[in-house]
């Protein structure tokens, strides 16, 4: 069986399962070529108007494939015991922007539903996505440190956004393992359900933002991206720039045209 599966739902929904339950859907080459791929279809996709990952089993994902990236560092020392640094940085770079970028940048929303062990890069990714939808038996943990590095995939850049410097040093310094609760009290997760109920009510709000004003919705994500650079002027430049580009789609027309009909809008992301 594929270690990930993927999903177009009717609905809208892109459903992207890790599928690597005996190693915790740690991420194996497989695994995130295939993640790569599943975004970059989702992005080029008009029909999807909302974008899932999630894990089976016991995990979200664990983080890096330790014992296959051993065996890599194992080989490349044999080959080349004068490896390139430069390269193997570019091809992080590489990996980065196809995951965990493509998460925060794609212009329609991202969920993570954190089923279970988000760790380390797993937990990257989780911070990549716009949303964060926790079991209420996830765990999750920077993780870095018991490894010794001091992080990547994007995570201590997002977690620090989430929930400032001083919470981002602690978490990244002690990689504390945090329950579902804590994680929501930090505000690193936006809902946490029962486990037994999580796919289910998860999945109901991921239809709500699918059935949404999606072109809206990508406007708002540029907002946000271009907010982390501007000054408080040149930001409300370019929301109002925003605001009337959606004033000018159809969703907007529709969304007026309901309010007056007293109905519920059916948007199309146009």
């Amino acid at each position: 069986m594929s270690s990930l599966l993927f999903e177009k739902r009717a609905d809208g929904i892109a459903l992207i399962t890790l599928n690597r339950p005996e190693a915790m859907n740690s991420l194996s080459d497989e695994i995130r070529v295939g993640l790569e791929d599943a975004l970059r279809d989702c992005t080029n996709d008009a029909a999807v108007r909302c974008v899932v990952v999630t894990g089976t089993g016991k995990g979200f994902c664990a983080g890096a494939d330790i014992k296959g990236l051993n065996s890599r560092q194992d080989k490349q020392a044999a080959d080349n015991p004068m490896a390139d640094f430069h390269d193997r940085v570019r091809n992080l770079r590489v990996r980065q922007d196809a995951i965990p970028l493509a998460l925060h940048n794609m212009p329609k929303p991202t969920v993570a539903i954190v089923n279970g062990y988000a760790i380390g890069a797993g937990f990257s990714i989780a911070l990549g996505c716009d949303i964060r939808l926790a079991g209420s038996e996830a765990k999750l943990s920077t993780g870095y440190r018991n490894l010794a590095l001091s992080g990547d995939f994007g995570g201590p850049y997002f977690l620090s956004k989430l929930v400032g410097d001083g919470i981002t040093r602690e978490l990244l310094f002690t990689g504390e393992m945090m329950n579902a609760e804590r994680a929501l009290s930090l505000g690193i997760v936006n809902h946490v359900y029962p486990q037994a109920t999580l796919m289910d009510q998860a999945m109901e709000f991921c239809k709500g933002l699918a059935e949404g004003p999606t072109l809206a919705l990508a406007m708002a994500k540029e907002n946000l991206a271009a907010y982390e650079v501007l000054g408080p002027k040149d930001a409300f430049d370019y929301e109002a720039r925003t605001m009337i580009l959606g004033m000018k789609s159809d969703d907007h027309k529709e969304a007026v045209r309901a309010f007056v009909e007293k109905r519920k809008p059916v948007f199309k992301g146009r």
